[in-house]
């Protein structure tokens, strides 16, 4: 009786059912564990007659914190299974690639002379073939800058090549000589593809369809269709004088020539001013000036 008076002033917030046996705490608490295993001990002396035996000394109540300890430890042994997992796979990964290449530099040492002499033969075959295909783009004008005479032609050169680079020009025009003149040192170090030239003022159909409006302005085609267009001296610096690099640098962002080229590291230019440009398009009819400078004309 005092023991539970003193449970009842000490923490009011407990449960006694009828019998006295369960004790239900609502704010846990270690005082009121050790009453309920009071109270058990208690109980089990009343219900025994004789000695007794296997009298439980801790109490069945568990506290949420011990829980909250499990789920952590339960959540962290998840996350080192995931990152073992993740590691073995990388080690599978990389140990087949090992695999690979052993097996390879297994086969280079293991080869005979019959093994060495396919490999040549099949090297040489493939240097015939490249060689033979050089020969027919050569044949196709390739590795000189030429000039496609009518109109007409345009679409079968560009169905014959693969790659073609054509630049519609002006002849009183000054910085069509400039793109002459770097893709005339273009054409014989890119034979892989078509580079030639054509007259703006003869062909004023296809400049309305391709809708050429300033000159000089290179059309690239790829496969018989138009990939892009260098339009002026924009991408190029917007300088008379930037370096045949530059063009080169220029032609291989677009895929139309083989070029390593990096769109964030252009080459360097001059160190001259630039001048004062202005567009002006093609006219149908007139004999306007279509040069981005007003004055070459």
């Amino acid at each position: 009786r005092i023991t539970r008076q003193c449970i009842s002033l000490l923490n009011p917030l407990i449960l006694f059912d009828s019998e006295f046996r369960n004790v239900i705490p609502l704010l846990p608490s270690g005082l009121v564990q050790h009453s309920s295993a009071q109270q058990e001990r208690r109980s089990l002396r009343r219900k025994s007659s004789g000695n007794v035996t296997n009298i439980p000394t801790k109490s069945t109540f568990t506290s949420a914190e011990p829980i909250h300890l499990e789920r952590s430890s339960v959540r962290s042994t998840a996350n080192m299974d995931v990152s073992k997992l993740v590691e073995q796979q990388v080690l599978q990964a990389a140990q087949a690639v090992e695999e690979q290449i052993d097996a390879e530099m297994a086969r280079l040492d293991n080869m005979d002379e019959d093994d060495l002499d396919r490999l040549h033969q099949k090297r040489l075959e493939a240097l015939k073939k490249q060689a033979a295909k050089k020969q027919e783009l050569l044949q196709l004008g390739h590795g000189q800058y030429t000039e496609i005479p009518e109109e007409k032609e345009f679409f079968p050169v560009c169905q014959k090549s693969p790659r073609v680079v054509c630049h519609f020009y002006r002849e009183s025009t000054f910085r069509c000589k400039i793109v002459d003149k770097h893709l005339a040192l273009l054409a014989p170090k890119h034979v892989g593809t078509k580079f030639c030239k054509i007259d703006a003022e003869k062909c004023m159909w296809l400049c309305e369809r391709l809708k050429v409006r300033t000159l000089p302005t290179i059309c690239l085609v790829i496969d018989a269709k138009t990939k892009d267009f260098v339009v002026g001296f924009d991408d190029l610096g917007g300088v008379d004088d930037f370096p045949t690099e530059m063009m080169e640098w220029r032609l291989g962002l677009s895929g139309v020539i083989d070029c390593d080229a990096d769109p964030t590291n252009p080459p360097t230019l001059g160190q001259k001013p630039k001048g004062q440009r202005g567009r002006k398009a093609i006219r149908g009819g007139g004999g306007g000036d279509s040069d981005d400078d007003s004055d070459d004309d």
